[in-house]
């Protein structure tokens, strides 16, 4: 069997658009996080905010760990962003190579 070069980007453009979906999903659920982290965040300041400021050492600590916190999360965000969109690509060419082996063959 032959395979068109048309069926070929025709298929590959359905398939992207399908693994995509899965993709936007976890960013969603990614931004969600973020957003509940964020909140967190934002309580947990306001808390240490009402510590007596006869204990403020605890409240300059705690903002302290907080900011590493924050930081680190951050970063694993932005790793997990990149092995999402990675991981998208690959499973784009992985259909792709699945489908056109099973045509030429």
């Amino acid at each position: 069997m032959r395979l068109s070069l048309s069926l070929l980007y025709r298929t590959h453009d359905v398939i992207s658009r399908s693994i995509m979906a899965v993709a936007v999903s976890m960013f969603r659920w990614l931004d969600l996080l973020e957003k509940e982290f964020d909140k967190a965040f934002v309580d947990l300041d306001l808390l240490l905010g009402e510590i007596d400021p006869d204990q403020s050492e605890i409240t300059y600590d705690g903002r302290q760990k907080m900011t590493h916190l924050s930081s680190t999360f951050a970063q694993l965000v932005h790793k997990a962003q990149t092995i999402f969109q990675a991981n998208a690509k690959l499973e784009v060419s992985f259909v792709l190579i699945d489908y056109i082996s099973r045509c030429i063959c």
